[in-house]
């Protein structure tokens, strides 16, 4: 295990997802680990007001959640897209992306 795929794996611990954001994540088709490397290696990260204060979006690849990063807790899982789309849409669309995991650089 590389320095840096360790690094990701420790920062991992302590998030935890509500029920309702691991009940979307599977009926979207995100994995885990796409949700985790949102959630601590965001590329794209702003406040989300309109989901309650001190919230926030990380965004990775596919994938948008919704943190309380002070809690650490992920709020909901959102497919990364402008248009509108269903949780079919955004199973067929990750079945053909390349699924990223806690060992991949960037």
């Amino acid at each position: 295990m590389t320095s840096r795929e360790r690094g990701l794996l420790e920062a991992t611990i302590g998030w935890r997802l509500t029920p309702h954001a691991r009940e979307v994540a599977m009926a979207r088709g995100f994995g885990i680990e796409q949700v985790l490397l949102a959630c601590i290696d965001p590329v794209i990260t702003y406040t989300a007001y309109d989901y309650g204060p001190g919230r926030h979006v990380h965004q990775r690849d596919l994938v948008s959640v919704v943190v309380n990063p002070e809690a650490r807790i992920v709020i909901t899982v959102l497919l990364r897209a402008c248009d509108d789309w269903t949780d079919a849409d955004a199973r067929r669309i990750n079945q053909s992306f390349h699924r990223p995991s806690l060992h991949a650089t960037r």
